[in-house]
């Protein structure tokens, strides 16, 4: 424990600080910017993590501890192996061929639904007239719209110009 101070080596404590500040390989990596050979060796156990797994079980005896372990690097290897294969597998099946897979269709209940709903081509045909009346009356409001506009505009300058004068006014009445 840190208790005692007078067991800290002052002349390591740089050498500790930068060793815990010091930024690791892959702390600036992305998923997208790893190659399948540093996924290999991070990701699998390398020859020291096997060799420690094997003597945490000390009970057993040192063959069936390899054994062990050399079953353990067999399904490393097979999963490894179809992983890979799956992969490769979805690549080549491409988003064409999955999509045909997929069949969507509606149940009985759906389909009574659907046939006592409304028609759609009745409302099609009453939209086509509704969107043609809205259409003719967006042209006849235009015009209007536009002189409404113009009047604000007028009445505002008009109002503008009577302040303006009654300021004049009050200014030349003080002087």
């Amino acid at each position: 424990s840190c208790d005692d101070i007078s067991d800290i080596d002052y002349n390591d404590v740089p050498e500790q600080l930068e060793k815990t500040l010091r930024q690791s390989v892959h702390d600036s990596r992305s998923l997208f910017n790893l190659n399948l050979a540093e996924c290999e060796s991070t990701l699998l156990p390398t020859q020291s993590t096997i060799n420690t797994f094997a003597c945490s079980f000390s009970v057993l005896e040192p063959s069936t501890q390899v054994d062990e372990v050399e079953k353990y690097k067999e399904q490393a290897d097979q999963q490894q192996q179809e992983w890979i294969a799956f992969i490769v597998a979805a690549t080549k099946q491409g988003p064409a061929q999955a999509s045909q897979e997929v069949k969507c269709a509606p149940s009985e209940e759906q389909q009574l639904y659907l046939k006592q709903g409304p028609n759609l081509q009745n409302f099609i045909r009453g939209s086509v007239a509704f969107m043609s009346n809205a259409a003719r009356f967006l042209k006849e409001i235009d015009e209007p719209l536009e002189l409404q506009a113009s009047l604000l505009e007028r009445i505002q300058y008009r109002m503008d110009d009577r302040v303006s004068n009654a300021i004049h006014q009050n200014l030349a009445s003080n002087q």
